[in-house]
Order: C-alpha cells, then structure tokens, then sequence
C-alpha cells in the first residue's frame, strides 16, 4: 500500500541562504492532491513573540517569462506546448 501524504509534508532549514530575506525553511507539502512548495521565515511580532510565517506555490506554476517582442511572423516556438 502506498504511503499517503495528504495534509502533510516537511520543511528543512536553508543552508544555503545568501541574504537575510530569504527563506529560513523549505520544503513541500500536499493538500487536495496537489503538491506545494512551501517556504517559511521565523518573524517576531510587536510583543517579541517569534512566530512562522508560511507560504505555498503550486509545484506545477511554470517561473515567468519574459514577454515576448511584437511579431506579424508566427513560428513553432511561438507555441507553448
């Protein structure tokens, strides 16, 4: 039987962070079947109370691309599929 990790996930902490804005933790999580990457900073509130702040992104989201220039011409690599 296969393990089933709905509602569930990991973080681990960011070795690798070259700036004090990025993330403290990484990792995934699932939720409805869909997987997320989830990131997380340690913050601190008013009171000095330390808290986690979370973020997720749908693991399938293609990173943005620049726009492409105006063109009468149409090419295959115009097509995104």
């Amino acid at each position: 039987m296969d393990y089933d990790n709905e509602l569930s996930g990991a973080l681990f902490r960011n070795d690798k962070k070259s700036k004090e804005t990025d993330r403290d933790f990484q990792g995934e999580v699932t939720v409805e079947g869909k997987e997320y990457w989830i990131s997380s900073w340690v913050n601190e509130n008013r009171e000095g109370r330390k808290y986690f702040k979370l973020k997720l992104k749908p693991k399938d989201d293609a990173p943005a691309k620049p726009a492409p220039q105006q063109s009468n011409s149409f090419t295959n690599e115009d097509i995104p599929f």
